[in-house]
């Protein structure tokens, strides 16, 4: 881009690259948290939901990374709202679901947290610190 980079779409790629790993690490160790005792040892096809979220993880997180590199502020405040909304949706699949809260729990914190990262970010940008 021509333009230079913001505070704002620095800290979007960062956030992607930490997404990419995180999906790394569900795709190639989906027992990761079954050996931390976050969550019971898998049945069925579970292990392979865990690498199908890995993947999606690193999907987002790629998308992420280059978001952040085409300096776009639209594109780092369309991120501090899908993750704000995470919890949300989290809780919806929780409650209509046997999925196990330990599973969600990580995601459902880190993300909005991360968003408002973000907001905070943008703001620093805005004001000019």
């Amino acid at each position: 881009p021509t333009t230079d980079s913001t505070r704002l779409s620095r800290y979007t790629e960062r956030c992607g690259y930490l997404y990419v790993l995180l999906g790394l690490i569900f795709l190639f160790y989906p027992e990761g948290k079954v050996h931390l005792g976050l969550i019971p040892p898998f049945e069925g096809q579970e292990e392979a939901m865990m690498r199908l979220i890995g993947l999606l993880l690193g999907v987002v997180g790629y998308f992420y990374v280059f978001g952040g590199r085409a300096h776009r502020v639209s594109f780092g405040l369309a991120t501090v709202l899908d993750r704000l909304l995470v919890p949300f949706v989290l809780f919806f699949i929780y409650q209509v679901s046997e999925v196990e809260l330990m599973l969600i729990l990580p995601i459902g914190i880190l993300d909005p947290l991360l968003g408002l990262g973000a907001y905070l970010c943008w703001r620093r940008d805005a004001q000019g610190t």
